[in-house]
C-alpha cells in the first residue's frame, strides 16, 4: 500500500520536472523510508527544478496525509552527463 501511494505521488509530481527537462523518480520504497531521485540532465533549466529539500517537504506531506502517519523520505540529486 505505501508503495503504491509513493509512486502515485511521484508520478503527479514528476510533470513539472519532465516539463523543465529533468525527472523525479521513485528509487524504493518501504513501509518506513521513501527514496526518490531528481534527476538533472544538460537540457534541464537547473533554475526551473525545485530543490531537493522542498520536494521532500511536500512529498512527505502528502504521505502523511494519505498514509495518517509520517514516512521517511529520502531525496537525491542525480546529474546525468
Amino acid at each position: 500500500m505505501e508503495e503504491q501511494i509513493v509512486r502515485s505521488l511521484v508520478e503527479e509530481f514528476s510533470g513539472p520536472f519532465q516539463a523543465d527537462g529533468g525527472d523525479l523518480v521513485l528509487v524504493s520504497c518501504d513501509k518506513n523510508v521513501a527514496v526518490l531521485q531528481i534527476v538533472i540532465g544538460p537540457e534541464t533549466c537547473r533554475e526551473c527544478i525545485m530543490g531537493a529539500e522542498d520536494v521532500k517537504e511536500i512529498i512527505s506531506g502528502s504521505i502523511e496525509s494519505q498514509l495518517g502517519r509520517p514516512m521517511e523520505v529520502v531525496v537525491e540529486v542525480v546529474e546525468k552527463v
